[in-house]
């Protein structure tokens, strides 16, 4: 998007960037997650300052995700050290379900992979979201094709209202 060599891209918001504009389309709440067979694999919900005491396996610190964890933990006033940072967050569940530490991902992928050996778990006080949504260059000139998709995106705004109405 930068380099202008695409007409949008799909991304973590708020893009503090003068140049793009911005369309939100939903919010995704980030889980927990742990071995199926972690002691608080049992519990439906936790507290957000009940984590720093987990060992975890997060996204690089660059990641939006990463710096979303960051920012709670410093409002909580707790440290979240990962004792491994992975770049995928496929690699990370694998992890995981390997039972070398817990993770927050995104709910809605950890739901899509349908995997036994973890457990989601929600965080509380406070809940943990981000938003998606279309970014692109104010300045860029767009196709019709372009603008009817963006346009399907924005009014099937949820993640299974995009699969519906596109498959």
């Amino acid at each position: 998007l930068i380099e202008n060599e695409l007409d949008f891209g799909i991304l973590f918001l708020p893009v503090e960037n003068e140049e793009f504009e911005t369309i939100p389309l939903f919010s995704e709440e980030l889980s927990l997650v742990v071995p199926k067979n972690h002691p608080i694999a049992k519990q439906e919900e936790v507290d957000f300052n009940q984590l720093e005491d987990i060992p975890m396996i997060l996204l690089p610190e660059d990641f939006y995700i990463r710096k979303l964890i960051q920012m709670f933990s410093i409002e909580a006033d707790i440290t979240i050290r990962p004792i491994l940072e992975m770049i995928t967050m496929t690699s990370i569940i694998d992890l995981v379900a390997k039972r070398l530490g817990a993770t927050i991902l995104p709910l809605p992928f950890v739901t899509s992979l349908n995997n036994k050996d973890i457990k989601s778990i929600n965080i509380k006080n406070p809940t943990l979201e981000t938003e998606i949504g279309i970014v692109y260059r104010k300045d860029k000139f767009m196709c019709a094709a372009t603008r009817a998709f963006i346009s399907l995106l924005e009014e099937h705004k949820s993640p299974l209202e995009m699969a519906e109405g596109m498959g």
